[in-house]
Formats: C-alpha cells, structure tokens, sequence
C-alpha cells in the first residue's frame, strides 16, 4: 500500500527535487524510503534529539529502554509472597518502579537468595554518590516500589541494608552473578543494597 505523506509546501519541496539526480535512501519506521535530502526524519538523528526521542519512548513502552528510564510498569502482577526466587535468578536485569505517584523506572540489577530479593545502585557505572540516583532518592521518600522480572511485575518494599555482615554476604553475590573481580572494584564508588520485601 502506497502511503501519502506530502502536504502543502512539503509538496511542493518533493516536485522540486523530482528531476534531481537519485539521492541515496534510507528506511523509515514504516518501512517505506525517503533521500538525503528530504527534511522528513522518522528517527531522530540530529545531535541531541535521541535521548528525548528514547525517553518519550520509554514512557510510551510502559519502561526503561536501556538506560533510559520510563514510566509505570506494565506486565502481569506477581504473587505476594515468594518463598524462592531460583526461576528467574538467571535473568541479568529487571526493571524497578520507584514513586508511587509518579511512576519513574529504571534498569537495575539484582540477585536473590531464596525468599530474599535484592537490588543494588550502581556497582561500577555512573554516579558513584547514591544519593543522587533518583530512583533511590524516591525510594527515601515512599518506599513502596514494583520490580518487573521477565514480564512478572511484583509489589514490594525496599529497604536499605545496613547491616555490614550482611552487605557483604550480598555484595559478594552480586559479582559473582555478574562477573565482578576484586580489582573491579572502585574505592571512590558509594554502593547501597535494598531488600524487596513483601508488602
């Protein structure tokens, strides 16, 4: 099928370049072509538009895209209690859901150890203040979050892991999972780990 996109002075640029030499083409959204030279830009290219272009993506997908962060969560609502999380301990990240009002998501780690699901800030990219992570920024203020693994999102609470022993339990298991060596390590990096417990 044929689609018209041309509209009054667009039309009129497409009849000027018509007797032109063949302009090199380019695949658009619909699959359809248009030149070089045309001013029609399906997909953001010029410098700066992307990260809008993904952002407003993202909030239309229901989630993070990447790094990107998005919107409320959309997927099948998980059970409240999890006595073990082995079936999906294999999946690498999850998106987490943070204010409540005003749904912001975000790509995360995590790891679990049988009933306990938990989620790291940034272990060696980015910020290294935590602080300054919005997402644990909302989580001070409203607790209350929803984390999304393998298209199951699941309602919890998330709090801060403040015992030493324990954080070090945890933080082990994470880079086990994804492959953290010692020398990996960033001593100028703040890491802080949240428990997701049932709400």
């Amino acid at each position: 099928m044929r689609h018209t996109f041309a509209r009054g002075a667009a039309a009129t640029s497409i009849a000027q370049h018509k007797n032109e030499p063949h302009q090199a083409q380019r695949p658009t959204l619909l699959g359809e072509t248009m030149t070089e030279r045309s001013h029609w830009i399906s997909i953001p290219q010029r410098r700066g538009q992307l990260p809008i272009f993904l952002l407003a993506l993202g909030m239309i997908a229901c989630g993070p895209i990447g790094p990107f962060a998005g919107g409320r969560l959309s997927g099948e609502i998980g059970p409240a209690q999890v006595s073990d999380w082995a079936d999906v301990a294999e999946q690498k990240t999850a998106h987490l859901e943070s204010r409540p009002s005003d749904p912001h998501s975000v790509t995360v780690w995590f790891v679990s150890s049988r009933s306990d699901l938990f989620v790291p800030t940034s272990m060696i990219s980015g910020t290294k203040e935590p602080s300054k992570r919005s997402w644990s920024a909302n989580v001070a203020e409203n607790p209350n979050v929803r984390i999304r693994i393998d298209g199951v999102v699941y309602e919890r609470i998330a709090t801060r892991v403040e015992d030493p022993s324990e954080f070090e339990r945890v933080r082990a298991l994470l880079e086990a999972k994804y492959d953290i060596q010692p020398e990996d390590r960033d001593p100028d990096r703040s890491i802080w780990l949240y428990r997701l417990s049932e709400r």
